[in-house]
């Protein structure tokens, strides 16, 4: 519980990548990227569970390896180019409940925002608490990053759609890095060496 609240991480990471190859597990500064969220959301001490959703054994080892859980398999529908975030979200929930775990809310952390802190995370979660917000982005001055999602489960429904949110919370451009191309990791890399 935090503040009252059980909250789950939710960390989505398939298998398929176009630009990068392999890339929620690709080698960055000699951790796999995904180590970087799971030990973000392990350093901000906020969450009741922090679940990884995957259709891949080779990220279920590495996701365990660095303390998050993968209590079932992302079925192969969601995993491919056109699955929703969204629909992600609704089979982890699902998925959940029927082991008994609920939450009052989920914080959405993509692997490929590898700079964004456990400071960072806590921080927008007391940002919706302090606020009474049913919502939070996070974005980096004016650009939404993708780093943070935050929602209550309870709103969750197959048209939500996360990053359409008046709730801005604000990081730094440096922790909101997104990686998407070979170009974005070399980016990261020169904000971690500083």
């Amino acid at each position: 519980m935090y503040r009252n609240k059980k909250i789950l991480a939710l960390i989505p990471a398939r298998k398929g990548s176009k630009r990068i190859p392999g890339k929620n597990i690709i080698d960055f500064a000699g951790k796999p990227l995904i180590a970087y969220t799971i030990e973000a959301a392990l350093a901000s001490n906020c969450f009741q569970d922090i679940i990884v959703s995957t259709d891949d054994e080779e990220i279920i080892s590495v996701a365990m390896q660095y303390g998050a859980t993968v209590p079932f398999m992302r079925p192969k529908d969601l995993a491919d180019d056109l699955a929703k975030s969204t629909d992600v979200v609704i089979h982890a929930i699902r998925a959940l409940e029927e082991m008994g775990k609920t939450y009052e809310l989920f914080v959405f952390l993509q692997p490929t925002s590898p700079l964004r802190d456990g400071t960072d995370i806590k921080n927008s979660i007391d940002f919706l608490l302090d606020n009474d917000y049913r919502s939070v982005v996070s974005i980096s001055e004016d650009t939404v990053n993708g780093a943070i999602y935050i929602n209550y489960v309870d709103d969750v429904n197959p048209g939500l759609i996360m990053s359409a949110n008046d709730n801005k919370f604000v990081m730094s451009v440096e922790h909101g890095v997104d990686i998407d191309e070979y170009r974005d990791l070399e980016l990261a890399l020169k904000y971690l060496e500083r």
